[in-house]
């Protein structure tokens, strides 16, 4: 049975394009879905100040129709049609 995600759960994977300890990059990568909105989950492992280690999370927007969404909007009036 294939996986299906479930309202307000995501999973996270391993980044393994991160390749350099001190780089920016997220140390795990992934995708949720809260509050019926989906999401990309980036995170950071982290050392808090007793030692121990913690998982630090940011959550994205998914953005519909990829990088194209915004070419697709139409021409607003107030602008005259410019594309700025």
């Amino acid at each position: 049975m294939p996986y299906e995600q479930r309202d307000n759960s995501g999973t996270l994977f391993v980044n393994d394009r991160k390749t350099d300890k001190n780089s920016k990059l997220p140390d795990r990568k992934g995708d949720a879905i809260i509050n019926g909105q989906k999401m990309w989950i980036s995170g950071w492992l982290k050392d808090g100040k007793n030692g121990t280690q913690f998982l630090s999370l940011s959550f994205t927007p998914k953005e519909e129709g990829g990088s194209n969404a915004q070419s697709s909007k139409p021409d607003s009036p107030s602008t005259g049609g410019a594309p700025f």
